[in-house]
């Protein structure tokens, strides 16, 4: 079992997964905004918002180095980034299962137009 400090990897996990149903239960992206806002710092802020622009930059080709050189992130994070958009992002391990699974929402082919769309 893996421990993160003093905190097991499997109860940050539930958390992440009580997150999750916060922000799904959430009416709109006012309230969504919202809730982000007051849970994060401005630090988590901007590493999830860096995050998403390397995302953008792979959705329009640009390559490793230049979006590390625009951006000041490193190669593993442009790296995990592309895995994210090849992979979907909500492939992730079960608890309840060795394999894994995707979300019901949709497919990566649909996730992938979906950020395309946006970016």
């Amino acid at each position: 079992m893996k421990k993160l400090g003093k905190i097991k990897k499997e109860e940050i996990d539930e958390c992440i997964d009580v997150l999750c149903k916060k922000i799904s239960s959430l009416k709109n992206e006012d309230e969504a905004k919202v809730f982000i806002l007051g849970f994060l710092t401005e630090k988590e802020r901007l590493s999830i918002g860096r995050r998403i622009i390397v995302a953008k930059n792979l959705l329009n080709n640009k390559s490793y180095t230049r979006i590390a050189d625009e951006l000041g992130v490193g190669m593993d994070t442009i790296a995990n980034v592309r895995r994210w958009i090849n992979e979907g992002i909500y492939k992730r391990k079960s608890r309840k299962s060795s394999g894994y699974f995707y979300d019901s929402r949709g497919s990566n082919q649909n996730l992938l137009s979906q950020l395309k769309k946006k970016y």
